[in-house]
């Protein structure tokens, strides 16, 4: 007997072993994906510290405002879906950064060399400005990177 193609049977099984492999893949994808939000908000995050830290250095003083007035003058803007809370001051900032989808708010401040952390649903706003370890510790946020 010659067989030509696939019996009907052999596709289901074929369909039914790729079903299976996405329904364990997919839930990985998405954890993947959301950790990637995360990763892109504490990436500008660190970016914004870097270049106020620069900012100071050349004009001996932080940026005043809030962060639509004050991006234009670093010429630096936050990635495609990052909000950024900035509050400044001539002698101090605090800064916070959380992607729209992302699980994870981050902040940090002139106060304290570490960005901290805090899983949403939670305030979005920055920090007191020059807030150090202490303070942030003691509104609940987890030092993290």
């Amino acid at each position: 007997m010659n067989k030509e193609g696939f019996a009907l049977i052999e596709l289901l099984v074929v369909l039914v072993i790729v079903a299976i492999l996405a329904t364990i893949a997919t839930p990985q994808l998405i954890k993947m994906i959301k950790r990637g939000y995360d990763a892109a908000a504490l990436s500008d995050i660190r970016n914004i510290k870097n270049t106020l830290e620069g900012y100071y250095a050349e004009n001996q003083r932080y940026p005043k405002g809030n962060w639509d007035e004050v991006k234009n003058d670093l010429g630096i803007d936050a990635s495609h879906n990052v909000e950024v809370a900035y509050q400044g001051s001539a002698d101090a900032y605090g800064i916070a950064t959380q992607h729209i989808y992302g699980k994870r708010v981050f902040a940090t401040s002139s106060g304290t060399e570490y960005i901290w952390y805090k899983f949403k649903p939670c305030k979005f706003s920055a920090p007191n400005s020059g807030l150090n370890a202490a303070g942030f510790e003691s509104q609940g946020w987890n030092r993290g990177f």
